[in-house]
């Protein structure tokens, strides 16, 4: 199951950067890492694209970091221990899709935490940023990382690799809006509510997933 699990966590960094509580606010986000409109000059637009690299690479290290310190501490669980874990998992998974699909509401994440941005991008504020965004910027993708670890508990072994798939996910759309800034600023407006029918088909995914993990 580990090549589903790397694509599930993979399509939740996406579902994450789709969410509609996310998508309306890239372009404000992407001309706040250039410090420039998101139409700007040349310059501009190389200045959003490389602070973007340092965001998604602080979002990678800091994913991948946790990923590794979650998959040391899951190994000292029993083989008992880990099947409880697995379990109790694939229920919080299937609450997490539940969430994602509207159905059940977790205060936490009806909660805004947002990040306080300094007033000037430069490429190490924007690699700390990333560092700090996948896990507190918005209830929604953190309904999305907590899903990620719920699954990371079922594999304990795969725990780096699941946290590292879920921040290529959520980095690549970054990445891509960052090279074609003005592009992705209609597209975004032009297909948000596309968009949100992705987010309700992962909510889908992310319930099947939960209940294979528990019947497993």
């Amino acid at each position: 199951m580990a090549a589903y699990s790397l694509a599930a966590a993979f399509l939740a960094g996406l579902a994450g950067f789709a969410s509609p509580c996310v998508l309306p606010l890239i372009p404000a986000y992407l001309s706040y890492l250039g410090g420039v409109s998101a139409g700007g000059s040349d310059g501009g637009r190389m200045r959003i694209f490389a602070n973007t690299l340092a965001f998604v690479l602080g979002l990678a290290v800091a994913l991948s970091a946790l990923g590794f310190a979650l998959g040391a501490l899951l190994q000292y669980l029993t083989g008992d221990m880990l099947l409880l874990a697995s379990r109790i998992s694939g229920a919080a998974i299937i609450l997490f899709g539940l969430y994602i699909l509207g159905f059940v509401r977790v205060g936490f994440f009806d909660n805004r935490h947002g990040l306080q941005l300094p007033q000037k991008a430069s490429l190490f504020a924007s690699l700390f940023i990333g560092m700090l965004f996948g896990v507190v910027w918005t209830p929604v993708m953190g309904a999305f990382l907590a899903f990620v670890i719920a699954l990371a508990v079922s594999s304990p072994a795969e725990a780096p690799l699941l946290l590292f798939a879920y921040a290529c996910g959520l980095g690549l759309p970054f990445i891509i809006a960052g090279a074609f800034v003005s592009q992705a600023s209609g597209f975004i407006k032009k297909h948000g509510k596309a968009m949100a029918v992705f987010d309700r088909a992962m909510g889908l995914l992310v319930v099947l997933i939960g209940a294979l993990i528990m019947l497993a």
